[in-house]
């Protein structure tokens, strides 16, 4: 029973991590971005370290004052839990599907781009508000006494989340599958053009160079097909990858990457243009 109480709060957490996620990169972006390594609309990350937190409070035993424990081991806990869980998280999604998910290159102390100082400090600092306040709040609803709705939820969020890991695991491997074969084709192709150029008479180095350029004339029209047919799956993963890093297809990855953007920019300009011009010229300047 406790157990079913913890996952399906974990599954609350989750959610709401991901409002907070879409919310944020929404107003960053200026439109909507559908954010999450899932297709469901949770981020099990936030639910993860919530879970993590309820349990170390709760039960560790040098910290006899559980939730009432000073502000400064609070922060201190939950920085230290919130940078291993996303540094390990993003490890391990890169070393799975050779794509990261964030990256915070760009932020000051960065590590591998994984983990930054001022998004660490920014989950500690949340993590006092919900150890101090919001923990014994849910404590106070009593809401283990509700056993057996408590179990049917997690089997039915269980059922739920087993279905979307396995959907999201099918169609990313599937899609890293195509960029591979695309990145194979062009390799045959430029092999067999850097084969031609190492026979040395300037009609073989011609004959590399054309092998070359209908190489890269062929992997542009494979991303462009891909491109033009883009399952809504992988429309999802290509809005949330923030980066390829592998050797295996990187060149198809990046090429796919590239496209994928300038379609969705162009789409953008098309739908403003067609706002704008729907408007009512008299209504132009109130």
């Amino acid at each position: 029973m406790l157990v079913a109480q913890y996952f399906n709060t974990f599954i609350i957490i989750s959610f709401a991590g991901w409002i907070y996620e879409c919310l944020y990169c929404t107003i960053c972006e200026k439109h909507w971005e559908n954010r999450g390594f899932l297709f469901g609309p949770i981020c099990p990350i936030y639910g993860s370290g919530f879970v993590l937190v309820m349990i170390f409070f709760g039960y560790v035993p040098f910290l006899k004052q559980g939730y009432n424990s000073p502000p400064w081991l609070v922060f201190l806990i939950c920085a230290v839990m919130s940078a291993t869980i996303e540094y390990s998280t993003s490890l391990l999604l890169e070393k799975v599907f050779h794509a990261v998910w964030w990256d915070y290159t760009n932020m000051p102390l960065n590590l591998n781009g994984r983990i930054s100082l001022p998004t660490t400090c920014a989950f500690g600092l949340t993590g006092i508000f919900v150890v101090r306040f919001f923990m014994p709040f849910l404590a106070s609803l009593g809401l283990g006494r509700f056993a057996e709705l408590n179990e049917f939820l997690a089997l039915l969020f269980m059922l739920l989340l087993g279905v979307d890991i396995a959907l999201t695991v099918a169609s990313l491997t599937n899609m890293m599958e195509r960029m591979a074969d695309m990145q194979k084709a062009f390799d045959k192709r430029m092999q067999a053009g850097y084969e031609l150029a190492s026979q040395a008479p300037a009609t073989v180095v011609n004959a590399a160079k054309n092998s070359a350029i209908v190489a890269r004339n062929e992997l542009a029209a494979n991303v462009s097909e891909y491109i033009h047919h883009l399952p809504f799956p992988d429309k999802h993963h290509l809005m949330n990858i923030k980066a390829f890093r592998t050797t295996r297809y990187r060149i198809a990855a990046d090429n796919i990457v590239a496209s994928f953007k300038a379609r969705f920019l162009r789409e953008r300009k098309d739908a403003g243009d067609d706002t704008a011009g729907s408007k009512d010229p008299g209504q132009e300047n109130v």
